[in-house]
C-alpha cells in the first residue's frame, strides 16, 4: 500500500523477480556478464582442444601450441555462440 495507491501490492514469485531483473539490466553488469562469458568459453575451447589436438609430428606430445591452436579456435565459435545467445534466447526471454 502506498499514500496514492490505497491498494495491496501483489508479492512476486521468486522466478518473476528474477526475470524482471533479466530483463532490465544494467549496462555495466551486462558488459561484466558478457566479458566473463567469453573469456570462459575461450578458455574452454584452448583446454579441450590442448587435450585433443596433438602436435603434428609427434602424436604423443602436446604444447602450448596446441592451447593457442584452441585459443583461436573458440573465438569464433565464441562469437556464434553469443549470436544466437542473445538472437534466439533473448527473444524468448522477452516474453
Amino acid at each position: 500500500m502506498t499514500e496514492l495507491d490505497p491498494r495491496p501490492v501483489r508479492p512476486r514469485s521468486w522466478l518473476e523477480v528474477r526475470r524482471r531483473q533479466l530483463r532490465n539490466v544494467p549496462p555495466p553488469v551486462f558488459r561484466a556478464v558478457f566479458s566473463s562469458l567469453v573469456v570462459a568459453v575461450a578458455g574452454l575451447g584452448a583446454w579441450i582442444t590442448y587435450l585433443v589436438v596433438p602436435q603434428p609430428g609427434r602424436p604423443s606430445v602436446r604444447s602450448g601450441w596446441s592451447a593457442a591452436l584452441g585459443l583461436f579456435a573458440a573465438l569464433p565459435i565464441a562469437h556464434l555462440a553469443l549470436v544466437v545467445l542473445f538472437q534466439v534466447g533473448k527473444p524468448l526471454l522477452a516474453r
